[in-house]
């Protein structure tokens, strides 16, 4: 082999070498993305069982921004074949003292789910039992959705993933990509928080403390955070 044939074949072997690892590596990302947003999502059907099946954010904020997107009436009307509900065949509005009670029927005329729907500058609120979700649809590249209960509390946010807060246990749990755990930070009003991207980010859950009184969760979500990360997987709808 010539000389002057030498640099070039040691650039091929280095290029290579970095092709490989830059492709492994990306597979690696992902799958460890794919299994902190099946983690999530567990976490949530944990966490809020009784929101189960009908009100996952991805749903949520889909039904809301086509309901928003059509054009106003006064209840009573129908909307058949609402969005964001599968095996809905029909929605329901009548008038409520806080905006219109919808009835999510299938296609026998049975009732999956009801709620209390009111407009809201972010999009809309959506009133189920002593809970409220808030969903923003002011941000196409970013859907949020928040909720409230006097005893729990959790945001949901396209880039961000989520965040929990729930007096699941006497401690804070603590999560990351070595399992869970439970820290030592003693406190009556623990809280579980969790991040993931659905594109590519680190995920972690750790514990955030707060209150039920719009704080915890509901408190400081829009300024950011410990860096940018995105969304649960979210499951096949």
């Amino acid at each position: 082999m010539e000389k002057n044939l030498v640099p070039f074949v040691v650039l091929g072997v280095f290029l290579s070498l970095f092709v490989a690892f830059f492709y492994f590596g990306i597979r690696f990302a992902m799958r460890g993305v794919r299994e902190r947003g099946k983690r999530d999502e567990a976490l949530y059907q944990s966490l809020f069982p009784d929101l189960q099946p009908h009100f996952h954010p991805v749903r949520l904020h889909e039904f809301v921004k086509a309901w928003r997107a059509r054009k106003p009436r006064q209840p009573p009307y129908s909307w058949d074949n609402p969005p964001g509900f599968p095996g809905a065949a029909k929605a329901d509005f009548t008038p409520d003292p806080k905006g219109q009670r919808v009835r999510i029927l299938d296609a026998a005329g049975a009732a999956l789910v009801q709620f209390i729907l009111e407009s809201h500058a972010e999009g809309a609120a959506v009133r189920y039992g002593p809970g409220k979700f808030t969903v923003d649809i002011r941000n196409k590249a970013d859907p949020r959705v928040r909720y409230w209960h006097p005893k729990r509390e959790f945001k949901w946010s396209s880039n961000k993933g989520w965040r929990f807060v729930t007096p699941v246990a006497d401690e804070a749990i603590d999560s990351n990509d070595s399992g869970t755990s439970y820290s030592r930070d003693n406190d009556s009003s623990s809280s579980t928080s969790s991040r993931s991207s659905g594109a590519a980010a680190a995920a972690g859950v750790a514990g955030l403390g707060g209150t039920f009184d719009g704080g915890g969760a509901s408190a400081g979500w829009d300024d950011g955070g410990s860096g940018k990360s995105g969304g649960s997987e979210s499951p096949s709808y």
